[in-house]
């Protein structure tokens, strides 16, 4: 099948750039933008930010995107209301559990309680082939 947009030399976009499909880019590629991700609140979701309730270990992310083997990456804690700088202090989250199309839990790394206060964490899930 072949992709929906093959770029073997240079394209510039001054608004969004929407393709429903695959991407191959074909040489170095530069942002002069923040990329962002959208991602509807729905049953497959594929990205998106959880929140970690105050005094909690973990928090559950309902979705049938997440396979036993998928990628997950997750951010850096977002604290709500509270100093950016104290999230030093709050430790490093991860992905606790898997449960292929169902859900993942994501946590602290350390299995603690850590956040007196709540926090968010992004996330985005990749999937092979």
């Amino acid at each position: 099948m072949a992709p929906a947009l093959y770029v073997t030399g240079s394209v510039q976009v001054g608004g969004t750039l929407e393709v429903d499909g695959t991407v191959v880019l074909d040489g170095a590629v530069t942002l002069n933008a923040r990329p962002t991700i959208e991602a509807s609140s729905a049953n497959n979701q594929f990205a998106g930010r959880t929140q970690i309730n105050s005094g909690a270990a973990t928090a559950v992310v309902s979705t049938s995107a997440v396979k036993s083997n998928s990628v997950i990456l997750l951010g850096g804690p977002i604290l709500k209301g509270a100093v950016q700088a104290v999230t030093t202090s709050l430790g490093v989250t991860c992905v606790v559990t898997v449960t292929d199309g169902t859900f993942f839990t994501i946590g602290w790394a350390n299995g603690g309680n850590v956040a007196a206060i709540a926090v968010d964490v992004p996330w985005v899930i990749y999937n092979a082939g």
